[in-house]
């Protein structure tokens, strides 16, 4: 398949409740993660891209603000992460109508890179499927791209959803790329101790 323009949707909207302060501003290898899941957003998609917010709006936007991209407040964050999902595919859509596909990402997995990005767009290529996500301990998630095909069922998701709905509704256009350590994500202090103290 032939995707010429990819946007990414990099989702950091959640108010960490587990956790007990932003998790996006928690530094790991000398950079938060949001810097981290930022620059490896931008080093694959360059322009095509919008943070979405919510929650801690203000630290989290200052800490965004020396990447030069388009950050997004979604007003309705608290109903879940599927408003931030289509509020970010909704605003890429507007802008970008010839959009070929949408990465959709979190910032709370501190071994997301470029690389991961570049196997789904990739894969993307390879297979033809419409849907190319990530597989890791047992299952599948985020990071995951959507070509257009899916877009204007990411522009209705709401609430608690997120794109694991689409993922299961669609399994016969869904490929998966390894993504080991992707099973790791921030949620809660001791998950950030075992990540600073492997």
């Amino acid at each position: 398949m032939e995707l010429k323009k990819i946007g990414m949707v990099i989702l950091a909207a959640g108010n960490s409740a587990r956790m007990g302060k932003p998790k996006q501003l928690l530094r790991y290898q000398n950079k938060t993660l949001l810097a981290n899941a930022l620059e490896a957003g931008k080093a694959v998609v360059k322009e095509y891209l919008v943070l979405v917010l919510g929650a801690n709006y203000e630290v989290i936007a200052a800490e965004a603000e020396k990447f030069d991209l388009q950050v997004l407040r979604n007003p309705d964050w608290g109903q879940g992460m599927g408003t931030s999902i289509a509020a970010g595919t909704s605003w890429l859509c507007e802008r970008y109508p010839d959009l070929d596909a949408v990465v959709v990402s979190v910032c709370d997995q501190p071994y997301l890179s470029a690389g991961i990005f570049e196997h789904l767009i990739e894969e993307a290529r390879r297979t033809g499927k419409s849907i190319i996500a990530s597989a890791y301990a047992g299952t599948v998630g985020v990071p995951v791209l959507f070509t257009k095909y899916h877009f204007n069922e990411l522009i209705r998701l709401t609430g608690k959803e997120g794109a694991k709905t689409l993922l299961l509704s669609n399994q016969q256009d869904v490929a998966l790329v390894p993504f080991e350590k992707g099973a790791v994500d921030i949620d809660t202090p001791e998950d950030y101790y075992k990540l600073e103290n492997p």
